[in-house]
């Protein structure tokens, strides 16, 4: 039985660079570089209801969680279950940072319209509307089973569950309200996070 939050060797080194390539994705694909790219947009409308402050929270704590329960003892996986955890969390995050690079100058990590806003439909927006947060859920995904045990993996998506379906909701409330019909329209060919399912 293993848990990468324990693991020395290849399967530690290995967790350790997926993770730190998770938080340096965060704070220079989603933050630093969207603004080094694209600057600073014109705001129209900005409507976050502290859904970024509580994906963050979410996420700190429920890893932090994840971790005591491995090493409280909870580990149960097989290596190969935690190997496939740490694959997980870098689909995840090439995932996520391939829906922020199509969103473009739209992307920000709070609930915003600018001037100009418009639907994207290309890329992964084709099959969902927010992939974004799906690549997020895979990495937590990954997180959880890289951990090795189910209650570090329902932690986990229970917490994202919760803080991405809040911030969901706060943002096509808000797209609705500013992109009106054509984003109505867009919400009834799409899924949510899964293509077809949800």
């Amino acid at each position: 039985m293993a848990s990468a939050f324990l693991a020395t060797g290849a399967l530690g080194v290995a967790f350790a660079l997926a993770y730190a390539t998770w938080v340096l994705s965060e704070l220079f694909g989603a933050v630093l570089l969207p603004y080094l790219r694209w600057g600073p947009s014109t705001e129209v409308r900005r409507a976050d209801r502290g859904s970024r402050v509580a994906i963050v929270l979410g996420i700190v704590v429920a890893t932090a969680t994840a971790s005591e329960l491995a090493h409280a003892g909870y580990a149960t996986f097989p290596v190969p279950v935690v190997e496939v955890g740490i694959a997980l969390m870098m689909a995840g995050v090439a995932l996520r940072q391939w829906a922020i690079a199509v969103l473009g100058r739209f992307f920000n990590t709070s609930v915003r319209v600018v001037e100009g806003h418009s639907i994207v439909e290309r890329g992964p927006y084709r099959l969902v509307r927010h992939p974004s947060y799906t690549g997020a859920l895979v990495t937590l995904l990954g997180v959880g089973l890289a951990g090795g045990s189910w209650e570090g993996v329902l932690v986990l998506l229970a917490v994202a569950s919760g803080v991405f379906g809040y911030r969901i909701r706060v943002e096509e409330r808000l797209l609705v309200e500013q992109l009106g019909r054509p984003y109505e329209e867009y919400r009834r060919r799409t899924k949510r996070m899964l293509p077809y399912v949800l």
